[in-house]
């Protein structure tokens, strides 16, 4: 019944491609500005976090032994990511492979230290993201194929190339 009413209605049919690939087309400075707070406040708490979330990958035991309050750490995190994550899909919906295949890029280049890494990994998606857009308007000819499908396609080889890369190096 749904893939009936969304065929059958073009403007439908758009609505449902957006909020299952994403994109960014027709995604202007209002939907910026009524996502830039969430996003400003999950950039600072994930930046001032860092330096605990470095002292997290020696393992809870060893970052305790140095005075880190493990619980704080870890929800500060995930209210950093959630908020980031929201801002992001709130403004152009669930692009995937996005979100994975930048942090393990910006690693590889960066290092592991994650006050480098947070905003390395926020540039490398953004640039990818552009790349895509760019990508799917060329391609695309008189329509446009969305910055979420061209991730798609170029984003899970190369996700699976990195993780199969790293699990050969361990």
């Amino acid at each position: 019944m749904t893939s009936a009413i969304v065929l059958l209605d073009a403007d439908t049919l758009d609505g449902y491609r957006f909020w299952a690939v994403g994109s960014v087309a027709g995604r202007g400075l209002d939907v910026a500005s009524q996502v830039l707070p969430f996003a400003i406040v999950g950039l600072v708490l994930a930046i001032i976090n860092a330096r605990d979330l470095d002292l997290l990958a020696l393992g809870d035991d060893v970052a305790a032994g140095l005075g880190l309050s493990v619980r704080r750490a870890r929800l500060v995190g995930l209210l950093a990511i959630g908020l980031l994550t929201a801002a992001g899909v709130a403004a152009c919906g669930p692009i995937g492979f996005l979100g994975l295949l930048a942090g393990h890029v910006a690693r590889r280049i960066f290092g592991a230290r994650n006050s480098w890494l947070i905003p390395a990994a926020g540039l490398t998606g953004a640039a990818a993201l552009i790349l895509a857009d760019l990508v799917g308007r060329l391609v695309g000819g008189a329509g446009e194929v969305q910055a979420g499908v061209v991730l798609g396609i170029v984003g899970a080889p190369l996700f699976v190339l990195v993780v199969r890369r790293r699990a050969v190096a361990l």
